[in-house]
């Protein structure tokens, strides 16, 4: 599975990408690590459009 439209230079996107080839997604003892890819990807996406992911603790009000 490869789209380079969509992860051209983008490690998080190919990383991902291989991941689900790989089985990763069907793969319940991987979740952990299908977590993180996914949550790299969404970061590299965000990072796309000039926005970043920052962690804040629950309760604190969002700026």
């Amino acid at each position: 599975m490869s789209c380079p439209a969509c992860h051209a230079g983008k490690a998080a996107a190919g990383a991902l990408l291989r991941f689900l080839a790989n089985g990763g997604g069907r793969d319940g003892t991987r979740g952990q690590e299908g977590d993180r890819l996914l949550m790299e990807w969404t970061k590299e996406g965000m990072a796309d459009h000039g926005w970043h992911w920052q962690e804040s603790a629950l309760g604190d009000p969002q700026p």
